[in-house]
């Protein structure tokens, strides 16, 4: 959700685009993030992921999982501007969707 407040000249305008605007938004509005989704991951492999940010991530989150691996940031490579790297640590191949955050 985008606001846009530079043609509001009345105080009511502006409450009335936060009331209807803060109802809709959802978690990627609230972090500078990306969501890299459909990653394959093999048993033991570790996942190259381009880095949409500007930035190295800080943190991430799995929104979405199939397969029974055990997937963390992977130890072996240093997360940069450019990749990150997800590892899956489990005796299953896994499908992920994930979100990285600032």
């Amino acid at each position: 959700m985008r606001f846009s407040f530079a043609n509001m000249t009345r105080l009511i305008e502006l409450v009335e685009e936060l009331a209807s605007g803060l109802v809709n938004l959802n978690f990627e509005d609230n972090f500078k993030s990306f969501e890299a989704q459909g990653i394959e991951i093999k048993s033991g492999r570790v996942a190259r992921i381009t880095n949409d940010l500007k930035t190295i991530p800080s943190k991430y989150v799995i929104v979405n999982q199939v397969g029974a691996g055990i997937v963390t940031r992977s130890e072996e490579n240093i997360w940069t501007t450019e990749n990150v790297y997800i590892k899956n640590n489990g005796a299953e191949d896994v499908t992920i969707d994930i979100v990285f955050m600032e």
